[in-house]
């Protein structure tokens, strides 16, 4: 292992550790968060015996709590008795290797009741669990029967020493009933503090939990939260033959109080990890990060409002009021993506407005009252953006349908906000959701000049009139310290509104950016409705002769482009280049014949109704493909989301087959300009995935349609075949491409080749090809948008690219994160062998852990003595995290979602 130095740090250093360390004390114990639930490859190693212990209710006697799980948030949860003690076990079920972990904190789980009207919560859900033992479907989720939290244990006879430390604050588990399932018949052995038993076998017929990490608020004034929702799953067996009481006595202790003398009884259960997912209801096609707390507002409305639902009400009901509040400055660089294209590096300068969910009732004999108040807040910053989308649409939203819209230059971004009405405090350690995100267009319109509209939020209700719209808010994906936004949100119209009327509100505010605190909320500014959007312009033009002349630019048009492929035949190439995407870097991709040519199309779905289209742009650019003979084959499994699948499929990625490349085209006899070369983006490397079909019929229009009588083609849409993911590629010294562009999807397509026969001229990087016949229609490419499947959930975002899931691109940097590529970390493994430090040789795993170690924390940042404040080079680029060409306060920064964490 090389030698990791420590020297004085400078003081700016010193001081930075101090603060993050002492900062992130709080956030680190009540961590919350996590994505939908998704198969792991290796459970973690958590396994737990359960003992019987005397029933006895906690001190004081029937706290009431607050529990929060991916099942919902239930409030007056009554604590009954202790029932059960379970300290942490090695599991050893041969011929695998013994399993689990005796530093897990203990858990005490006691009954619990529900003081609702329905008794214990019973969530009408149908599960399918994977655990070591296999996987079930069909699982009914029953009753909520047990809440184990953590306890320390102090063992009395035979005398032990005391537990020392804290008493831990997660996990945090619900235990619900679940029915449906069978126990595997297999013999296993169990270590715990208390002994081992051999030849522990499982109860065929007794009961089975379900425990989902939760969190806990016990219902007492300034309460915190406790637990952690992206710990593990736990499923619980009954045992057999698992032995005698182990013949201890032991004192407890949690958070409700002591409890002495308990005699340790017979063992029963075996709690080990398992997967979740959720089989009905159907899950949403976005879940949005759970948060730490039930109501991102702790405060109570001045005017009643609604009861808290247990689950987040869909975002496409969801309204908002806007209020002006005064601009803070910010100062940051966050890249943007929307519908309309990518606006990237833009400067986020103030706040500006804050926008509570609203319920709407427009005036009328009959109330008809519309949205929720149970939403996220939204807290929109001025933004200095160049971005103004040549778009023209049409909007339909619940005032009315507006044609001829122009859509004018990017000026806010909403982010998702936590408030709090002072005097209360922001809930410590909580995070706001990562949807929605909106960037806001300037557009103008039609006034519907409606009074009298009630508006209802957590500030109280007013009647207001609704003059012009202001804004068309896009549905975002944001990258900032990680990815996080949802395309497949509403769009929202914002209408100014009036009188502006002032509310006698002071709040606290958080974001991902940060708090702000002591915020005096002013006039009432906008309503924002949610709107479908139909794009109208640029309108395709049917030109049933192709162009003879290339594309004008060779800058990408904001214009999602669809591609439709045909075959084309040419003699190999036979040439080197390096191409690098977000899957790898890979040198030495030797490029052989001339598979495709792909002009941009035209696309109009048919069926299944709705029909909907054309969408395309028939002026962007060719793209000419080449077999490759490549060794890439990532093996990764991804979620691509496109216009057929909007709720987006799970694919394997395979073997890279194509290279794609700009093209300049005529059509023969027509030459090719002399002089003039192809733009130099967008690139592509193509991978093999194998998809279903799904089932829509389109029409294509190309450059080569068939004749004027003919212009168009309808062909169905058969199973996807290629994801391309944009690429650089490097001949020599010269290196082009742009990894920013959309991924594409590509579907097989059958149809007939172009008629009368069409000959054309190509020019790319590689050279000249004359007189090609353009053949068989072979594949339809449409943008998708493509996020990494991680094996199992990581308490961190993973960026775009991020292919071992440890927070940090593989290939290309991301926001403020560098790639482990540049870093020199293992872009294809997330964690160090084991917790011994500097064991392991170098590269190490995560570029978080600079000791290999297995957790962020501040002796990584003590690494940093030798070499803060280099440039790179001479300084090594393991140091430099953010990829800036420097080691310094900006990459020790980057620690703070990660500090405390482990891999």
């Amino acid at each position: 292992m090389a030698d990791r130095a420590r020297k004085n740090l400078p003081f700016g250093l010193i001081a930075a550790a101090v603060i993050v360390a002492a900062s992130l004390g709080l956030v680190l114990l009540i961590r919350g968060g996590g994505g939908p639930d998704t198969a792991l490859a290796v459970l973690p190693p958590i396994h737990y015996k359960c003992y019987g212990i005397p029933q006895e209710p906690p001190n004081p006697p029937a706290p009431l709590v607050t529990l929060e799980t991916q099942f919902g948030v239930e409030q007056g949860v009554q604590i009954l008795v202790s029932t059960l003690l379970c300290p942490p076990a090695i599991k050893t079920w041969l011929p695998n290797p013994p399993q689990g972990d005796l530093n897990q904190p203990h858990l005490k789980c006691y009954a619990i009741q529900s003081t609702g009207p329905t008794g214990n919560e019973d969530p009408p859900h149908i599960v399918t669990l994977t655990d070591q033992f296999g996987t079930q479907s069909g699982v009914a989720v029953g009753p909520a029967i047990k809440l184990c939290m953590p306890v320390l244990k102090t063992v009395v006879s035979p005398p032990q020493p005391p537990p020392t430390g804290m008493l831990p604050e997660a996990p945090h588990y619900k235990c619900y009933q679940i029915t449906g399932v069978v126990a595997p018949s297999v013999q296993f052995s169990l270590f715990t503090q208390f002994g081992t038993e051999n030849n522990v076998t499982l109860n065929q017929a007794g009961l089975q939990l379900l425990c989902a990490p939760a969190i806990k608020i016990q219902e007492l004034p300034g309460a915190q939260p406790e637990g952690d929702l992206t710990a593990p799953h736990l499923r619980c067996y009954f045992l057999e033959n698992a032995g005698p009481p182990p013949g201890f006595i032991v004192d407890l202790t949690d958070q409700f109080g002591d409890q002495f003398n308990v005699p340790v009884m017979d063992p029963l259960f075996l709690c080990q990890a398992v997967t979740k997912v959720v089989t009905f209801p159907t899950p949403p096609a976005s879940t949005p990060t759970p948060s730490p707390t039930p109501s991102p507002t702790p405060t109570p409305s001045p005017t009643p409002s609604p009861s808290p639902s247990p689950t987040p009400p869909p975002l496409d009901i969801i309204h908002y009021k806007c209020y002006q509040i005064p601009p803070d400055p910010l100062g940051v660089n966050v890249d943007l993506r929307t519908q309309f294209g990518n606006d990237l590096n833009v400067f986020v300068t103030s706040s500006r407005l804050l926008c509570p969910p609203a319920v709407k009732t427009l005036p009328g004999p009959v109330p008809n009252p519309e949205g929720s108040l149970d939403g996220p807040h939204l807290k929109c910053y001025a933004i200095a953006s160049t971005f103004d989308p040549n778009y023209v649409v049409t909007l339909t939203d619940q005032f009315q349908t507006q044609t001829g819209i122009a859509v004018g230059p990017a000026q806010e971004l909403c982010a998702p906000a936590l408030k709090a009405v002072v005097p209360n405090l922001l809930p410590p350690g909580a995070q706001p959701p990562a949807v929605p995100h909106y960037e806001c267009f300037a557009i103008s319109g039609v006034s519907p000049n409606i009074a009298g509209v009630q508006l209802d939020t957590q500030f109280g209700a007013e009647n207001v009139t609704v003059g012009p719209p202001v804004f068309l808010c896009a549905p975002a994906i944001k990258t900032y310290l990680g990815v996080t936004g949802d395309l497949s949100n509403p769009h929202l119209v914002c209408y100014a509104i009036t009188p502006f009327v002032d509310v006698p509100f002071v709040v606290d505010l958080r974001t991902q950016f940060g708090d702000e605190l002591n915020v005096a909320v002013g006039p009432n500014q906008v309503l924002c409705v949610p709107a479908t959007k139909t794009v109208t312009f640029p309108t395709p033009t049917p030109s049933p002769m192709p162009t003879p002349t290339p594309p004008p630019t060779p800058t990408p048009s904001p214009v999602p482009v669809h591609y439709k492929c045909y075959d084309i035949v040419g003699p190999p190439l036979d040439i080197t280049v390096r191409l690098k995407t977000q899957f790898r870097d890979e040198t030495n991709v030797t490029v052989l014949d001339p598979t495709s040519l792909c002009p941009p199309a035209l696309k109009s779905v048919i069926s299944p109704p709705p029909g909907h289209g054309p969408e395309g742009n028939l002026s962007a650019t060719h793209l000419k493909c080449y077999n490759i003979q490549s060794t890439d084959n990532p093996n990764k499994v991804v979620k691509l989301t496109d216009q057929f699948l909007p709720l987006g499929s799970n694919v394997t990625v395979g073997p890279a087959r194509e290279l794609c490349a700009p093209a300049l085209k005529t059509i023969v006899p027509n030459p090719l300009p002399v002089g003039a070369q192809p733009p130099t983006v967008p690139h592509y490397k193509c991978y093999d995935i194998t998809g279903p079909a799904p089932g829509f019929t389109v029409v294509l229009q190309t450059q080569f349609s068939h004749s004027p009588t003919q212009p168009n083609e309808t062909v169905p849409v058969g199973p996807a075949i290629r994801l391309c993911a944009p690429a650089l590629k490097t001949i020599g010294a010269q290196t082009t491409g742009d990894t920013n562009q959309p991924h594409l999807k590509c579907y097989q397509i059958t149809d007939t080749p172009p008629s009368p026969t069409i000959n054309v001229n190509l020019r790319t990087q590689f050279g000249d090809e004359l007189d090609l016949t353009i053949g068989q229609p072979e594949e339809l490419c449409v943008p998708a948008v493509k996020s990494v499947v991680c094996p199992t959930t990581p308490t961190w975002s993973t960026p775009a690219g991020d292919f071992d899931c440890d927070g940090f691109p593989s290939v290309v940097k991301v926001g403020s994160r560098g790639s482990e590529g540049y870093i020199g970390t293992l872009p294809d493994t997330a964690c160090a062998v084991d917790t011994t430090l500097n064991n392991e040789p170098l590269p190490d795993a995560w570029p978080a852990d600079n000791n290999d170690d297995r957790k962020a924390n501040l002796s990584d940042i003590l690494a940093y003595i030798p070499v803060y404040g280099l440039n790179v080079p001479p300084g090594p680029a393991r140091f430099d995290i953010n990829e800036d060409g420097k080691i310094g306060l900006a990459d020790i920064l980057v620690y703070i979602p990660l500090f405390g964490l482990s891999c």
